[in-house]
């Protein structure tokens, strides 16, 4: 329990408490409703503890009113997860998981390589450093194996990511130059802890990638 939440809940306590030494409840009069046996005999009834919480910490914790979206923004293309190795990897992902190894390459920026499996139709996409000084082999040695971010494929990005910066969202590293693929990315700043890229495509992110293309 938080300091604030365990000030408030002793607050509210000690004062319905203090004000009724009874054994019935202060709520409805029964006994032995909610015995919290904390400052006396008094037994105190959950509605009058809730509701003096709620009163006493509405300035501390607002609740937010926010319209819902009219629609998802997109759809779940792919996950991404940081690894040392992928040759290290694929034993859990093929064997463990059962997972599909589709392929693995080299990304053109010459900074990881990647491998992709499929998991009944979810694209995994295992991630590994090349650039010791790049940004993936910083991200494994500060925080270590794991995800890395989550892919949706999101039709009218550029349309969305104006929207989002809009609503105060940090959109990052924006890509919207080459209609062939476009992507951005929503920072973790904005979205509890988690990197989520937006991606346009005329077809799945990860269906075929290009390097599949090129040896065809």
């Amino acid at each position: 329990m938080s300091p604030t939440w365990g000030a408030a809940c002793a607050s509210a306590l000690h004062s319905n408490a203090a004000a009724n030494r009874s054994e019935r409840c202060m709520c409805c009069l029964r006994r032995r409703c909610v015995d919290l046996n904390l400052f006396g005999p008094a037994r105190i009834h959950r509605r009058t503890v809730v509701s003096s919480l709620l009163q006493y910490d509405a300035g501390t914790f607002p609740i937010r009113s926010t319209a819902m979206a009219s629609e998802p923004i997109g759809r779940l293309d792919h996950i991404g997860i940081a690894v040392h190795s992928i040759d290290a990897a694929r034993p859990f992902f093929e064997d463990v998981l059962g997972a599909r190894f589709r392929s693995a390459g080299e990304d053109r920026s010459g900074e990881f390589r990647v491998g992709l499996f499929d998991l009944h139709n979810l694209c995994i996409e295992l991630l590994e450093p090349i650039n010791p000084d790049g940004f993936l082999a910083k991200y494994l040695d500060r925080r270590g194996e794991g995800i890395h971010h989550l892919t949706l494929q999101t039709p009218d990005l550029e349309e969305k990511v104006v929207r989002l910066e809009e609503q105060g969202v940090r959109v990052v590293d924006k890509h919207l130059s080459d209609p062939g693929f476009l992507d951005a990315f929503i920072s973790p700043k904005s979205a509890h802890g988690i990197l989520f890229q937006l991606g346009q495509t005329p077809g799945p992110l990860n269906n075929t990638p290009y390097w599949e293309t090129e040896e065809s």
